[in-house]
C-alpha cells in the first residue's frame, strides 16, 4: 500500500492510497518485476480476484494466462522485464541476444533508451501548478476536466496561454453531448492535442470528432479486440492503460492504431514505481516516435518501491536498471 501525497479524485471517486501486488519471476540469476493493481471504480476485477488468478496462473502444474486484465498485466510485465534484463545481460557478455523467456514465450522488444512523460494536472490544480511543472522541464500536460464546461474551458485556456504547453484533456466520460459541445465552443481556438472520452457514448465521440474536436478513446476501448480497433478511423489517439487490458492486448491495439495513423498513448492507472518503469519500457517499444506517455502520476505518491525511483520529471532514462526495495 502506498498513500497519495493528497487525496486524488478521478471520475467522482476519491482515492487516498494505492493498493496492489508485485510479481517477481526468476530465471537463474535474472529476475523480472511486474505490478498487478486493479483500480477500484475503473477495473472490472478486485485486487483479491486478481490475486487468486495470479496464484492459479503461477502454479507450476497449471501455468496459464489469467483472465483478469490486471493479473495478466502483472504477469506479462514481469515476463517482459525478465526477457529484457536477460537479453541485456547476454548481449553485454557477448552472447547472442535472446528473444524469448518463460513459458508464455513473451518476446523482448528493443526500445528507445529514453521515454518522454507528460505532466498531469488534477481538477483542483491550475496555472501555478502548471507553471511549476513546465519549470521542471515538462512540455506536455494532461489536464483533468469534466466539471462545468464553461469554467473548464476558461481554466484550460488560462493554462495553455500561461505555459505554451502541449495540452491533453481527460473528461472521464463526465459530460453529456450538449455539455461537450458547450466546452468545445467556449474553448475557441485554444489548441489541444486531444480530449479523452468527453461523454460515455462512442457515437457521441465520433460526432464530436467530426465537428472538429480531436477526441481520444480510453474507457471505450475496454473489451475491444485489436480487430475491432482496426475498424476505427476517426479518433486522434488511443489512450491505452495496460492495467485495464494486459500488455499483450495493448500491444496488439497499439500496432493496429499505428497502421491506421492513430497515435497510441500508454498511460498509467496510478501504479507504483514498479509499474511505471514497466510501462515506460513498454511505451518505448511502440512506433518510431517518442510520444509522451501518461506516466506523470509518480508525483502523486508519497513513497517509492524502487531504486532509483521513477523520475518525477519529463523523461525516463531506460538505460538504467531499477531494483525493488
Amino acid at each position: 500500500m502506498l498513500p497519495f501525497t493528497r487525496p486524488v479524485v478521478l471520475g467522482g471517486r476519491r482515492y487516498e492510497r494505492r493498493n496492489g501486488l508485485l510479481v517477481k519471476l526468476t530465471d537463474g540469476e535474472d529476475e523480472g518485476w511486474g505490478e498487478c493493481a486493479p483500480l477500484p471504480g475503473f477495473s472490472g476485477e478486485t485486487l483479491e480476484e486478481a490475486r487468486r488468478e495470479l496464484v492459479d496462473a503461477l502454479h507450476p502444474q497449471s501455468w496459464r494466462r489469467p483472465d483478469s486484465p490486471a493479473a495478466r498485466c502483472g504477469l506479462e510485465m514481469a515476463l517482459a522485464d525478465l526477457a529484457r534484463r536477460r537479453g541485456a545481460r547476454l548481449s553485454t557478455s557477448g552472447v547472442e541476444r535472446q528473444a524469448q523467456t518463460g513459458s508464455e514465450g513473451v518476446s523482448h522488444h528493443p526500445g528507445r533508451p529514453f521515454q518522454s512523460v507528460n505532466a498531469v494536472l488534477l481538477e483542483s490544480e491550475g496555472v501555478p501548478e502548471a507553471e511549476a511543472l513546465m519549470d521542471a522541464g515538462y512540455s506536455t500536460v494532461k489536464i483533468k476536466v469534466g466539471g462545468d464546461p464553461e469554467r473548464d474551458a476558461s481554466r484550460v485556456q488560462g493554462i495553455a496561454q500561461a505555459t505554451g504547453a502541449r495540452v491533453r484533456l481527460d473528461a472521464n466520460q463526465s459530460w453529456t453531448l450538449d455539455e461537450a459541445r458547450r466546452f468545445a465552443s467556449h474553448l475557441g481556438d485554444t489548441a489541444i492535442e486531444y480530449i479523452e472520452e468527453p461523454t460515455n457514448s462512442l457515437e457521441d465521440s465520433r460526432l464530436l470528432s467530426g465537428e472538429g474536436l480531436p477526441v481520444a478513446l480510453d474507457e471505450s476501448l475496454r473489451g475491444m479486440t485489436p480487430d475491432e480497433v482496426a475498424k476505427l478511423d476517426w479518433p486522434t489517439a488511443l489512450v491505452l492503460k495496460p492495467m485495464m487490458m494486459g500488455l499483450g492486448i495493448s500491444r496488439g491495439v497499439a500496432e493496429r492504431a499505428l497502421e491506421r495513423g492513430i497515435t497510441p498513448v500508454i498511460s498509467s492507472s496510478l501504479e507504483s514505481d514498479v509499474g511505471l518503469w514497466g510501462l515506460a519500457h513498454f511505451a518505448a517499444t511502440l512506433g518510431s516516435a517518442d510520444v509522451a506517455a501518461g506516466l506523470g502520476t509518480s508525483r502523486l505518491l508519497s513513497g517509492s518501491l524502487t531504486l532509483p525511483p521513477f523520475p518525477k520529471g519529463p523523461r525516463a532514462d531506460l538505460r538504467q536498471e531499477f531494483s525493488v526495495i
